[in-house]
């Protein structure tokens, strides 16, 4: 069959296109199952990693989750003795779809007295934006945080952990939603490993 230029620029479009799908993921995560098609990257050996309570006595990782039974998992950015200093670990997310409004909600928790750095970025291939960034020791509590999202496309939030000088600097994430709302304003919420209060 002879095709003319037409049909020929058409059928380029299409193969273009076909290249060009992506699948739109709503990127909340409570990890339970599994990452919900969240991906870890890491320049070394110190990696997010789904977990339910904590390894041994010594860690510095959770007791719990944020779950009302305290039994769920969590993600947790995981270190051993040896691993150099400002080590970092990225959770990806697939892409998401933009709306004019939207806020990113999630549990964090960092204790240790070797605690580094935990960033959020919101990301595409035409921007980088730093949306938060905590650092240093905690406490032994889960800490909630809303962050607004800028629109500027479809895009991808990463959660970066950046290793402290030591083994006692477990960085722990749960429950993270994207909602199409604004963020509400409030007061900070905190969860021990025990008990539910409000600052």
């Amino acid at each position: 069959m002879v095709m003319n230029e037409k049909e020929e620029e058409e059928e380029e479009e299409e193969e273009e296109g076909e290249h060009n799908v992506f699948r739109i993921v709503n990127g909340s995560c409570n990890f339970e199952k599994d990452l919900c098609g969240w991906t870890v990257s890491s320049n070394g050996s110190y990696r997010w990693i789904r977990r339910s309570g904590k390894s041994s006595d010594t860690s510095a990782e959770p007791d719990r989750d944020t779950t009302s039974s305290g039994d769920g998992y969590y993600i947790c950015s995981m270190s051993e003795t040896g691993l150099q200093t400002d080590e970092e670990t990225d959770l990806l997310s697939g892409l998401i779809g933009p709306n004019p409004k939207q806020c990113l909600t999630f549990w964090y928790h960092m204790y240790g007295e070797e605690i580094n750095t935990l960033k959020v970025f919101q990301l595409n291939d035409n921007r980088t934006i730093e949306l938060w960034n905590e650092s240093a020791n905690q406490r032994n509590k889960w800490y909630f945080q809303s962050l607004s999202l800028k629109y500027i496309g479809p895009y991808q939030i990463n959660f970066k952990a950046i290793h402290g000088n030591g083994s006692k600097s477990e960085i722990a994430i749960d429950d993270i939603s994207i909602t199409n709302t604004d963020c509400k304003k409030g007061k900070i919420r905190t969860f021990h490993i025990t008990y539910i209060f409000v600052l």
